[in-house]
């Protein structure tokens, strides 16, 4: 036994010795850069309107610190502010009207669940075109959301306690805490957590196959980090398609589930012909809560 480990560590010193000497040389690799593309992302908002979210992808070619540029100019880059953006279901068309850089907003009923909804996209600067279709889920609501404390002698222990009736047939869910600004209003906030301005504090996906509980009442606890007492919280709970839960495990896969503007989602599923990004229509519960 000890002649054979004797063996194995020569033949490793003299790998390591001739190493060196093996190293090609360097090869100068001419790779094209691709056209930039449209990404979609988009969200209904309690209140009976949905926002659509309109960017460019970018090279990687660039170097990395073109990601970590988040200035004004970097942004107006990707962004796509010319735009025409419509939506059609129900035999009806809505033409979005741009409410900030990259952001186009439709204040149509889009509630019924099982609606096909028709995104058609047409960027006027360079013409590029995309389509997708997506059918609103129907809302899954929640029964209650609480807040459970254990005071430690070192510390205190948060918990965000809710539950929610799954229905019969598979399911995915998106379950997401935020940190709200208090003196914002409703409207406001809610701009704000689909905007991807407020701070996150956990997002996960699942699905309903993962539940053991015996009975249709799902309760859940999740641990809170980061807060403390007097922080107000929005917890956001939406019944997803399958589609769109695993375009999120993906994206979770490489970079985490927080929407990144500056990401380019090209090896993720997508249901944009012509584009990337995903196109949803789950409709969410959002509750605001105070830390006691």
């Amino acid at each position: 036994m000890n002649g054979i480990r004797f063996f194995i560590g020569v033949l490793v010193l003299c790998v390591a010795a001739v190493m060196p000497s093996c190293n090609p040389a360097p090869l100068e690799v001419n790779l094209q850069e691709e056209a930039p593309k449209l990404v979609v992302s988009s969200q209904i908002i309690p209140g009976d309107f949905m926002l659509v979210t309109l960017s460019r992808t970018f090279s990687p070619l660039k170097g990395e610190e073109q990601k970590d540029d988040t200035s004004n100019a970097f942004l107006q880059s990707v962004l796509v502010n010319r735009a025409r953006v419509t939506i059609e279901y129900n035999g009806t068309s809505d033409t979005l009207f741009r409410v900030t850089s990259g952001v186009y907003m439709s204040t149509q009923v889009l509630l019924n669940p099982y609606t096909e909804i028709r995104l058609n996209v047409y960027d006027s600067l360079n013409g590029d075109q995309v389509q997708a279709v997506s059918f609103i889920k129907p809302r899954v609501s929640l029964s209650s959301v609480n807040i459970d404390i254990e005071v430690r002698a070192s510390d205190t222990l948060y918990y965000l306690a809710y539950s929610f009736d799954d229905p019969s047939e598979d399911n995915w869910y998106l379950t997401s805490v935020l940190h709200i600004d208090s003196s914002r209003t409703l409207a406001q906030n809610n701009a704000d957590i689909f905007s991807g301005e407020s701070n996150y504090i956990f997002e996960k996906t699942e699905s309903d196959r993962s539940f053991e509980q015996v009975s249709s009442r799902v309760e859940k606890r999740e641990r809170l980090l980061g807060v403390k007492r007097g922080d107000t919280l929005a917890l956001v709970f939406s019944n997803i398609s399958f589609e769109y839960f695993d375009f999120l495990e993906a994206r979770n896969r490489s970079e985490g589930l927080i929407p990144i503007i500056t990401g380019e989602p090209i090896n993720y599923p997508t249901n944009v012909q012509g584009g990337y990004g995903f196109f949803n229509t789950h409709n969410p519960d959002i509750r605001f809560f105070l830390v006691p």
